[in-house]
């Protein structure tokens, strides 16, 4: 086609798991295909919750875009709707070419997931696999189309393993996180749960079970197996790895996007429908090796084409990564041909698998996806008839490989938390500061100074006028300041693109039960909770800003936005709880009021507990002192004293009672910095550092006090003071902190800095002990 085309996304809740993970897909659509998108966000069509309906005005301008064609999530957007409502709100939303996801609806075309064969395949696996007999169902709403063809699959599954179907044995939720709480209560009677074997509709409501059941003793797989639906990115991370009916949510709205080009072209399309299908891990019971599902062929040859191309078509199941990863494996195989012939101590191997390691970390499953890789590389060489030295070799390349990984999959894990905090920092200053804000004017001012520092490269504040709509730049289009929108005419997206960024989306304001109008942006919308949190912030600082003007401060409305803050608390209490990361909050007197699960493991804390009974005795006695002045981090002892955390963060922060409070974040300092930047022999040579005050140079880096350097060298305290005070002496320095400038600064002149790099690399890559 000439012109570039323009295409409208109608979807509700963007930050929700299974609608981040479609839009992507939608995302991947538009770059390729060079298509505009115009995003509009809102909420379920007909959904119970009482204000949704003012959010879902952002739909009443989709008609008024300029739009050559629109994509609408049915899936998600109709959970609450019939097909004749559904259909209905269609044919008023446009009269535009439309594609559905998610759900078909009679006129239009749509793409769908097929959720039979999933369903009946994980059935099959219980039973034959586990022994599991006795079965329940965990649906989404009862009347919902989607959910009425699952829990008929979940029926036909029984009935070909001749299990009685027992509708007392389903459940209704709504596909989220917080049904299963309550469905819990209805599953656990006198305490004793009454299945071995539990599907849900959702992954969302599988998470949420399993944590439900744990919290009364009941655990997978000793007490019953779970699966899932929809194969969300997190469910491959959960303790155990969730097996559940992988559907794929991102080529269904990238096929759609192509149905829908195909439709403006003048063809007539058909629906489609995109197979679903089980993924095992561990949560029904299999171990890991079992889930992998690698082929062993009998015969072998040195370049596995064949053996790689169905084991990436079969394990990774997104098409994102299936043509890049057959090149990648089959790369490797060359290499590691090569490193068996030449048995070349260097691994080109090890290096190109570094390599990849290293431009692949934004896949998503990394870690999934690569210990696949190289289990399937491991499982075909080491089966052929290679003699002692050279499968020796080989178990050594291996052993490497998968530290390699290790040591990648944790990096890939610190620079999200690192993306996470840094946001959340960000994100909190500007809480702050917006909603102490009284008139619009400084308002402004507070998202112009901010904004931009989100990734948000042009944000129009759209409100509605007598005459109209009025519109108020806040980062790029300052030509518009003055300009009105005719909700009368046509709205032209174009008038408010820049070249640079082609994709805009459109979402509501709206706070308690007043609607504001709406925000304009333009982003690579990479962060959708992000965006989410904005709107809540931006609506939140409106209402604030009527309210003052018109002085009628009522209750209600104070309770309303403390509820509006609580939500935004849960959702990132929620968000934390996804990654390794300690975080917990006291009060002023150092009370403990809240913490995650994995502070509870790692510190041992207890709700009421003061947290100066974990601190080190120097930062409390900073702490009675300063109390809540200027304190920057603790060092905290973690339970039973095995240790303490270095490096601490903290957060003044209200909570939703109006209470000064501390929200502190922690992560256990990586070993392996430790490691890398320890003195070598050499440098305590060319010092004349004897092998005893080397001894203490090496205590003092891992942080020891003096009492405990004594204690674990069995010196007094005055013997080791001496030694420090020759040491520091000899290196001309005064303290610790110069203690580790002079040895950072002798690496790098002794091997140039490039070199001191490669170094710590190839300790990475050849040291086994690691």
């Amino acid at each position: 086609m000439g012109k570039r085309l323009n295409i409208g996304v109608v979807i509700n809740n963007i930050e929700g798991r299974y609608q981040s993970r479609i839009f992507k897909g939608i995302q991947s659509f538009a770059m390729v295909n060079n298509v505009n998108l115009g995003i509009f966000n809102g909420r379920s069509i007909n959904s119970p919750y009482p204000n949704d309906s003012l959010f879902n005005k952002v739909f009443n301008l989709v008609d008024l875009v300029e739009m050559d064609g629109v994509i609408v999530f049915t899936g998600s957007l109709g959970t609450n709707s019939d097909d004749k409502k559904l259909s209905s709100w269609l044919k008023e939303l446009t009269d535009k070419p439309v594609v559905t996801v998610g759900r078909n609806i009679d006129g239009y075309t749509g793409v769908t997931s097929e959720n039979k064969k999933g369903i009946i395949e994980a059935i099959k696996h219980l039973v034959d696999k586990h022994g599991r007999r006795k079965f329940c169902f965990v649906s989404g709403p009862p009347n919902n189309p989607e959910s009425i063809e699952r829990l008929e699959a979940f029926k036909e599954g029984l009935d070909i393993v001749d299990i009685k179907f027992n509708e007392n044995n389903v459940y209704y939720g709504d596909y989220s996180y917080r049904m299963c709480k309550d469905i819990t209560a209805e599953i656990i009677k006198d305490d004793i749960l009454p299945y071995d074997a539990i599907i849900c509709a959702s992954d969302e409501m599988a998470w949420s079970m399993k944590k439900s059941l744990e919290d009364k003793g009941y655990l997978i797989p000793n007490d019953y197996s779970l699966l899932g639906f929809d194969d969300l990115s997190e469910s491959a991370f959960q303790k155990p790895p969730l097996s559940t009916i992988h559907q794929d949510l991102f080529s269904q709205s990238y096929k759609a996007g192509e149905l829908l080009i195909d439709i403006i072209s003048g063809k007539n399309i058909n629906n489609l429908e995109i197979e679903s299908k089980i993924i095992i891990r561990e949560s029904c019971g299999c171990s890991f090796l079992e889930n992998l599902n690698v082929y062993n062929p009998e015969g072998y040859n040195l370049e596995f084409r064949d053996e790689i191309n169905k084991f990436v078509t079969k394990l990774y199941h997104s098409s994102e990564v299936i043509t890049e990863m057959e090149h990648i494996l089959n790369s490797l195989v060359d290499n590691l041909n090569l490193n068996i012939r030449t048995k070349k101590h260097t691994s080109l191997f090890l290096l190109s698998l570094s390599e990849w390691l290293e431009v692949t970390l934004d896949w998503e499953h990394y870690s999934e996806i690569w210990y696949g890789g190289l289990q399937l590389i491991k499982t075909l060489f080491m089966k052929k008839d290679y003699n002692d030295s050279t499968n020796m070799f080989l178990e050594k390349l291996f052993a490497n490989g998968f530290l390699l990984l290790s040591q990648m999959s944790d990096k890939k894990e610190v620079l999200n938390i690192q993306k996470i905090h840094d946001t959340e920092s960000l994100f909190r200053d500007f809480s702050n500061e917006i909603n102490t804000e009284t008139d619009f004017n400084s308002l402004l001012d507070v998202l112009k100074k901010y904004i931009p520092e989100f990734g948000v490269t042009n944000m129009l504040i759209i409100l509605p006028e007598s005459e109209g709509y009025k519109l108020y730049p806040v980062t790029g289009y300052d030509d518009l300041l003055k300009k009105k929108l005719d909700i009368n005419k046509k709205i032209n997206l174009e008038e408010y693109r820049v070249e640079y960024k082609k994709n805009q989306m459109v979402m509501p304001l709206v706070c308690k039960n007043s609607f504001f109008g709406f925000m304009l942006m333009s982003s690579d919308f990479s962060y959708p909770q992000l965006y989410v949190n904005i709107q809540l912030e931006i609506s939140k600082a409106l209402l604030i800003i009527n309210l003052f003007q018109s002085r009628d401060c009522l209750i209600e409305e104070k309770e309303e936005l403390v509820n509006q803050h609580k939500l935004s608390e849960e959702r990132y209490r929620e968000m934390i709880d996804m990654v390794p990361m300690l975080m917990w909050e006291s009060d002023e007197n150092f009370k403990i009021t809240y913490m995650n699960r994995l502070a509870e493991e790692k510190l041992g804390l207890k709700l009421g507990e003061s947290l100066l009974s974990i601190t080190d005795k120097e930062d409390r006695n900073k702490i009675e002192l300063e109390r809540f002045s200027d304190l920057k981090g603790l060092k905290i002892h973690k339970i039973n004293n095995e240790g303490h955390i270095l490096v601490i963060d903290l957060k003044d922060k209200i909570n939703s009672k109006g209470e000064k409070i501390r929200r502190w974040h922690a992560l256990d300092p990586l070993p392996m910095v430790l490691d890398n930047t320890l003195p070598t022999n050499d440098f305590f040579k060319d010092f004349k550092i004897t092998a005893r005050e080397s001894e203490i140079v090496l205590l003092l880096f891992h942080g020891l006090k003096i009492r405990e350097i004594a204690n674990s060298i069995s010196l007094a305290e005055s013997t080791v003071k001496g030694h420090i005070t020759k040491i520091y002496n000899k290196l001309g320095i005064d303290d610790r902190e110069g203690l580790m400038d002079i040895i950072s600064q002798y690496k790098v002149k002794k091997d140039g800095y490039g070199n001191y790099l490669f170094k710590i690399f190839n300790q990475l890559i050849m040291n086994q002990h690691l």
